[in-house]
């Protein structure tokens, strides 16, 4: 994902005067908490998923528009897109896939593993985020999706940004991936990406226009608010993955409304919430490893299989899907760890040194 940096006066380093890159913790912290929220969706938590199924794939789209870089040619730029995106896709894709042939042959021996194996290299090769059924018999490869949609939403906006009308662009972009996803489904989550842009674009548009600098009008922020909890209590949800609008034009009103009201809850928990923004700034800063690891658990663990194991022992079911949350938070970290302390892993996921939540503003 795109780093949450901005550049800064140039200082001395390694004998040289090289620029430096100042992070804005909130948008770490907005970041960290929104990979939560997309863990805790994939669990069949229906609360869970009423909530972050309003807003939490946009906020990511939202964020990485926010620091979308014009500054560099396009082919240059998309080059370098790739080898961010891509190739940790590939890798992450051919690691998951012989985890679960292991997994598979040992844990799951009624499986047809090499059958399996076969159905996940298709998934690989295909991309796409959920099962479907045309132009073919489609299977997932999972959150992996989000990588190739990502490149592609970023390719649509910087070429809608060299148009007359980039609004205009992007729209007519969204609106053809939310189209055509009606009709057959494309490979490498193009139409996820398609329709992506949109948000992509409205974070661009936020930083060059400094909202997230401005402070908003209470009534404002009441208004938001009550939108926000409506939408949760009638289900209105967005599901970018399958280019899905539960309540058309509201879904992506509530999206944005429930995305700015996530940063601005961001921004007060920098000062008043210290010990989860430190971890939330940790987890947002690594978003891409945490995704990778995840994507791998997410085929491989039995997580589902756990209230079926526990319940039966007395475990609530509100305990289980806890333990299922914190189990999914572990693993990735434990990634985390380790990719930080590999030199393969490090160049593999762009690794830059985590930046911790800078000491408490004291007041003048």
């Amino acid at each position: 994902m795109s780093g949450a940096t901005a550049p800064s006066s140039p200082s001395p380093a390694e004998g040289q005067s090289k620029p430096v890159k100042q992070r804005i913790c909130y948008i770490d912290i907005a970041k960290g908490f929104a990979m939560l929220c997309i863990i805790a969706g994939h669990f069949g938590i229906v609360s869970a998923g009423r909530f972050v199924s309003t807003f939490h794939v946009p906020l990511f789209f939202l964020l990485s528009g926010y620091f979308l870089s014009t500054k560099v040619s396009f082919l240059p730029f998309m080059k370098q897109k790739a080898r961010q995106l891509l190739v940790p896709y590939y890798v992450t894709g051919v690691v998951l896939l012989i985890v679960a042939t292991v997994v598979n042959h040992f844990v799951w021996p009624e499986i047809d593993a090499l059958n399996n194996a076969k159905s996940m290299l298709g998934a690989l090769l295909y991309g796409s985020g959920t099962p479907h059924s045309e132009p073919f018999a489609i299977r997932q490869i999972g959150l992996l999706w989000f990588l190739w949609a990502l490149f592609f939403s970023t390719g649509f906006t910087r070429l809608a940004l060299k148009t007359k009308y980039p609004l205009l662009a992007v729209c007519l972009i969204a609106a053809a991936g939310w189209a055509s996803a009606k009709v057959t489904w494309l490979p490498f989550s193009i139409q996820p990406g398609a329709m992506a842009s949109f948000f992509m674009y409205l974070g661009f548009l936020a930083r060059k226009h400094g909202i997230l600098d401005k402070k908003p009008p209470l009534a404002l922020i009441i208004a938001l608010i009550l939108l926000w909890i409506a939408s949760i209590y009638f289900g209105v949800s967005i599901n970018i993955v399958v280019c899905f609008l539960s309540h058309g034009l509201l879904s992506i009103a509530t999206s944005i409304a429930a995305s700015y009201l996530v940063v601005l809850a961001c921004k007060v928990a920098e000062q008043r919430l210290r010990t989860v923004s430190r971890f939330l700034n940790f987890f947002g800063q690594t978003t891409l490893i945490v995704m990778c690891f995840h994507a791998i658990s997410d085929f491989c663990f039995p997580n589902l299989m756990l209230y079926s194991w526990l319940e039966p022992f007395g475990f609530p079911h509100t305990a289980v899907s806890v333990l299922i949350l914190v189990l999914n938070v572990l693993w990735p970290l434990l990634g985390v760890f380790v990719s930080l302390r590999v030199p393969l892993l490090r160049k593999l996921f762009s690794v830059r040194p985590i930046s911790p939540l800078p000491e408490r503003k004291s007041a003048a």
